[in-house]
């Protein structure tokens, strides 16, 4: 059986795989909550929030990570680990036009958002908060109520 195996599959091309899916499991155990633990906790509360401009080297350096990043989540849904939370990793590293709108409505699917909660709470750091009403059909550019992360919204 073996024989018809090697035969179909280059052993080459398994080993890269292997490691490959290695090399993505250990990125994916300490870049991932790194990530997730700095997200602010106000993230999903209101319109989409705007980025302010960097210098274009450090959006370039940021897009390339990124990209890399979320490459490596969507072999991740074919190969072990987790592919889901590294591609949202991805997009928040990089930058893009729509991108806070897009992270927005994949961290406020009820499973993303309790296991990024629940990875929040095994390192110490606060939940977040819930989705709002105004943050689902909200566009970048909007200017609708947000309130403050300290809950003052009454001023």
């Amino acid at each position: 059986m073996m024989d018809w195996l090697e035969s179909w599959v280059d052993p080459t091309v398994v080993a890269w795989l292997v490691g490959a899916s290695v090399v993505m499991i250990v990125l994916g155990l300490v870049a991932l909550p790194w990530v997730l633990v700095r997200l602010p906790t106000h993230l999903l509360v209101g319109p989409p929030h705007r980025v302010t401009p960097r210098h274009p080297a450090l959006t370039i350096v940021r897009n390339i990570a990124g990209g890399v990043v979320l490459l490596a989540g969507v072999l991740m849904l074919v190969l072990p680990g987790q592919g889901v939370l590294t591609i949202l990793a991805g997009l928040l590293l990089m930058d893009f036009p729509g991108k806070n709108r897009l992270v927005q409505k994949l961290v406020g699917r009820p499973t993303v958002f309790r296991a990024v909660n629940a990875l929040r709470r095994r390192v110490g750091a606060p939940p977040l908060l819930p989705p709002t009403e105004d943050s689902a059909g909200a566009e970048d550019g909007d200017s609708g109520t947000r309130a403050p992360p300290n809950g003052d919204g009454d001023r």
